[in-house]
């Protein structure tokens, strides 16, 4: 919905050009008004960039409590709100405006840090409590708004993007040993040095005494001990679920749209939110020049029978290749696939169209098992079985490692007494990389050096004892969900618009009665998201609901210099860009790249990952000036790990 910046400078006065620049560089997410409130002593500022979806008269922030203690800023939805409001109201709170954010304030107002129990949503927001002399900022359940935070020079730093960051005064510089660790991918870490983000789940609370954050939901995993046994009881659960998140969502002030592609997911989103309404919202689908990617003709076809207007946006290699430096500089994350910069066209339409807020489907893959690895997990794993069920699909064989299984991770087997396969693919996926590092890089890298950070951040979740297929679940939930999907799939190409994404599946109601739901009603005879798909069969044709998953992918065609895309790729890879970051040996990527035309079909499309990661990093590398010096900017990542050391730094 918005765009927030947030500043605490201990020893000297804010420096309000470096705000309002801050501010500017978010206006994409928040182009119907900004606010600042700067504090009285000049050490406190709270900046906001506004998306009006709700009490768009009414609705500006920052938000400020009667006592002039509390000031608040959010970005996301409250679901529920008024109900929430009217029992706030009984009790004595005074609302100034009629938005949905401002139950934040009362809520903390009344309950402190317990105010989390009674909000539910997508959202991050910022609080100063001048009583307290308190800063605390916290982000929904599952990341789906994104919040970073630095410690620099006597300053807390928080924004929704890192772009405003480094607009505050941070440089950008490389977080060598954070990409080593894949802390981007598999914990809180960024790219850039010295800038975190607050873990999903958690609220971040800055003291002059330092700086904690903690963990205020304590994940679904739990519920597992106690799974349902009666299947129907379970499938009516999912279904009634899922439709008050869905009709939760389309609580707006201005039109709610949908996207929708040819599986099971986004279809039933749309289903339930035309049944919620009386009528199908506008749907907006993708498609793609390569057929065997094109799931419009199947869109089209549901759209028709809901009786939804329907939206048809082409993207072709040359539209992924003309957006996609774009893409990046608004994800600022590493991609492998250019199927973010396809999101990025679409959500474009959406805006184009008139629309700020639209209903996705992510999320379904992560609860129910949707994806490749999780079905081979059922089946009892096997370098054969992966290959059958990579063979059956083209897309799915697209995005799977270059090395179809990692080494056998005794660390992983050790800790949680089983290996998901999703996570031997990420290590995979790994290895190929760490094969193109500069040899210093490369003898001191191991898939040992990612699994130990990423055991050591996963350490305070305390997973419970959870079978192959549920802990592979856990884990993505934890890392890649809300550090990849929910960024280049989600919020980020989204907002690059000025557009709203609303995530039913994400909903923490819907998340708690999937992960009652017993590992068989997830899987069953090989067929991924069995729960899911009979929960929503009554709403859907029979050949959606039986239909073998297909992944959101763009075509690759990243290894094809004759493609428009492809062409691009390579001069990206032979740009100067490769030999200025820290990472790869420019010669190893170049004789790769040399060797394409000679490899079969399937495996030059095995490198696709691989040099598609590379060549993004190439691009961020130049969009945001990135240093590779380790001597000069690091003194904010060092001041992380000193406090670290201290405890300050620390989940509880």
């Amino acid at each position: 919905m918005c765009g927030l910046v947030g500043l605490w400078c201990w020893d000297t006065p804010i420096d309000r050009s470096a705000i309002n620049r801050a501010l500017g560089t978010l206006h994409h997410r928040g182009p119907d008004g900004t606010g600042l409130w700067i504090s009285d002593d000049s050490r406190v500022a709270l900046g906001h960039t506004r998306l009006s979806i709700i009490d768009l008269a009414t609705g500006e922030q920052p938000l400020h409590h009667p006592n002039d203690r509390l000031h608040l800023v959010v970005n996301g939805e409250f679901y529920d709100y008024e109900r929430i409001r009217n029992e706030l109201t009984s009790r004595g709170a005074r609302f100034r405006s009629r938005s949905d954010s401002e139950i934040a304030l009362w809520l903390y107002a009344e309950a402190g840090e317990r105010c989390f129990d009674d909000l539910n949503g997508e959202f991050g927001f910022i609080l100063w409590d001048a009583n307290a002399g308190r800063l605390l900022a916290a982000r929904d359940r599952f990341g789906i708004k994104p919040l970073f935070y630095a410690v620099d020079s006597g300053r807390l730093l928080l924004a929704s993007e890192i772009k405003a960051l480094l607009a505050l005064g941070l440089r950008a510089q490389w977080n060598v040993d954070g990409y080593l660790d894949a802390a981007h991918a598999l914990q809180d870490g960024t790219l850039f040095a010295g800038i975190r983000q607050v873990p999903p789940g958690c609220y971040l609370s800055a003291t002059r005494h330092g700086v904690s954050v903690r963990r205020y939901w304590h994940d679904p995993f739990a519920s597992a001990a106690s799974p349902m046994t009666d299947e129907r009881a379970a499938l009516d659960a999912v279904r009634d679920q899922m439709a008050r998140a869905t009709r939760w969502r389309l609580r707006a002030d201005v039109p709610v749209a949908s996207y929708l592609s040819g599986g099971i997911d986004s279809m039933s989103v749309l289903a339930l939110a035309a049944d919620a309404a009386n009528r199908a919202p506008d749907a907006f689908t993708i498609a793609y020049d390569d057929a065997a990617y094109d799931e419009s003709l199947r869109a089209r076809a549901f759209a028709d029978r809901l009786g939804a207007r329907f939206h048809q946006v082409p993207v072709s290699g040359a539209a992924l290749a003309d957006n996609f430096a774009a893409s990046l500089w608004h994800s600022e994350v590493a991609c492998f696939n250019p199927h973010g910069t396809a999101k990025f066209v679409l959500s474009k339409a959406v805006r184009e169209a008139g629309y700020k807020v639209v209903l996705t489907g992510e999320g379904a893959d992560e609860i129910f098992a949707g994806y490749a690895p999780s079905r081979v997990d059922a089946l009892g794993g096997g370098a054969a079985m992966q290959a059958l069920i990579a063979s059956r699909d083209r897309a799915t064989y697209a995005v799977t490692p270059k090395h179809a299984t990692a080494e056998d991770l005794p660390l992983v087997a050790q800790a949680f007494g089983t290996v998901p396969t999703w996570l031997r693919h990420q290590m995979a996926h790994l290895l190929g990389v760490s094969e193109l590092f500069r040899d210093d890089l490369r003898a001191s890298w191991s898939t040992e050096r990612p699994l130990r950070a990423m055991l050591n951040y996963m350490e305070p979740l305390n997973f419970p004892a959870l079978g192959t297929v549920d802990l592979g679940l856990a884990l993505m939930l934890k890392t890649t969900l809300p550090n990849y999907v929910l960024v280049t799939l989600g919020d980020r190409m989204e907002m690059a618009h000025s557009v709203e994404a609303r995530l039913p599946f994400l909903d923490h109601k819907v998340v708690e009665t999937a992960w009652r739901m017993p590992g068989h009603m997830k899987i069953r005879d090989g067929l991924e998201k069995y729960a899911l798909r009979e929960a929503m069969r009554p709403l859907l044709p029979d050949d959606v609901v039986d239909r073998q998953k297909h992944p959101f992918v763009a075509p690759p065609s990243a290894t094809d210099p004759r493609h428009p895309f492809g062409a691009m790729i390579r001069d990206v890879l032979h740009g100067s860009a490769l030999a200025s970051m820290p990472f790869f040996d420019p010669a190893k990527v170049i004789r790769l790249t040399d060797r394409l035309g000679s490899m079969r079909d399937d495996e030059r499309l095995r490198h696709e990952p691989l040099l598609m990661e590379i060549a993004s990093l190439c691009v961020i590398h130049d969009l945001f000036r990135m240093s590779s010096s380790n001597s000069s900017s690091l003194k904010s990542s060092g001041e992380l790990c000193a406090m670290d050391d201290r405890g300050l730094i620390a989940f509880s």
